[in-house]
């Protein structure tokens, strides 16, 4: 399994120096070492976790985990077993998304069921953003806060984005 830590701070309860050091900057969060723990856990159970690619967790209204590009399938686990574990440890509902190499279509899947309507490149002094195109009509569909979204993206991708909600 590659995840955000090592292999010996999976298998014990404490940090090393250099996961530590990645705790304390912000890299990674304590709701991600959790995860990455309890998925760890799984693996010995559920062998098709062994080769999963993690890339990132994030804790909202709902837990995101984003999988290596093809590794969705495996994550969720056959018959949904994966996520419904980690749903009944963590208290929330479990969304699994794969990495993408374009934003465009990354995005598309973290605000599903709301559609997107297009991304568009905003130029400025200080660099480029993007903006994001969502139907006003679809903004109740949005699993996550817009800010959460832009944070998660922003995260993945390192761009600047905001969210629009259209007429």
């Amino acid at each position: 399994m590659q995840a955000p830590i090592c292999e010996v701070c999976l298998s014990s309860e404490l940090l090393c120096a250099g996961c530590a050091d990645k705790l304390s900057r912000g890299d990674i969060t304590q709701t991600e070492i959790d995860v990455v723990r309890a998925l760890y856990n799984m693996s010995e159970k559920i062998r098709s976790l062994k080769d999963v690619k993690l890339r990132k967790v994030i804790d909202s209204n709902v837990l995101l985990l984003v999988a290596g590009t093809g590794d969705g399938a495996r994550l969720v686990g056959k018959g949904g077993a994966v996520v419904k574990e980690l749903a009944k440890q963590f208290g929330k509902s479990v969304r699994v998304l794969e990495e993408k190499n374009d934003m465009r279509s990354f995005a598309a899947e973290l605000i599903s069921p709301a559609s997107l309507l297009g991304i568009n490149t905003v130029f400025r002094a200080d660099g480029q953003s993007y903006k994001l195109r969502v139907p006003e009509a679809h903004k109740r569909r949005l699993a996550m806060t817009p800010e959460t979204i832009t944070m998660i993206l922003k995260s993945l991708y390192g761009k600047d984005v905001e969210l629009s909600f259209e007429p």
